[in-house]
């Protein structure tokens, strides 16, 4: 018999996980756990084996 591991993507906190951020379209901003909302910086970032790079609009 093998187990089988957990979803590898939950967050450690599953209040944190993705499912659970409401986006709100007119605003262009995510409100999650306890009513926190989330604004963007305007960049967006991608990771490449260790490195983050930017890219702006």
């Amino acid at each position: 018999m093998v187990a089988i591991p957990e979803v590898a993507s939950n967050a450690p906190d599953t209040a944190y996980n993705v499912a659970n951020f409401k986006y709100d379209k007119v605003n262009d901003t995510y409100t999650f756990a306890q009513a926190q909302v989330l604004t963007t910086n305007g960049s967006w970032y991608k990771k490449n084996r260790g490195k983050s790079f930017t890219f702006s609009e």
